[in-house]
């Protein structure tokens, strides 16, 4: 994910899944801390019942990750916004990196 243009408040729902008998559902919250919890719900239809839970995640920007790649030791780091090696953009979905180490 780009945790850039997540932060820079596209914190919107991500749209439904939906299936005959089921509904998921996903959405990010902004912590206190600066960390994101990702929530998720899957819904039966017909029941009504729900199971919902919540994943805390380090969104860590590209910025940082570049640092962080480099004291680790990884040179040549590039960064995409696809997997096709598509220019990285901080309204893109995506960060893709791609790094060696010697």
């Amino acid at each position: 994910m780009n945790y850039d243009f997540i932060l820079s408040g596209s914190l919107r729902p991500f749209p439904d899944v939906e299936t005959g008998s089921l509904v998921f559902r996903r959405a990010y919250s902004l912590r206190s801390d600066g960390r994101l919890d990702f929530h998720i719900s899957l819904t039966d239809k017909r029941s009504g019942r729900a199971h919902e839970d919540a994943f805390p995640l380090y969104p860590l920007k590209r910025a940082a990750l570049g640092e962080l790649l480099a004291k680790a030791g990884f040179t040549d780091a590039g960064f995409y916004g696809d997997f096709k090696g598509g220019d990285w953009s901080v309204d893109g979905r995506l960060l893709v990196v791609r790094a060696s180490s010697v």
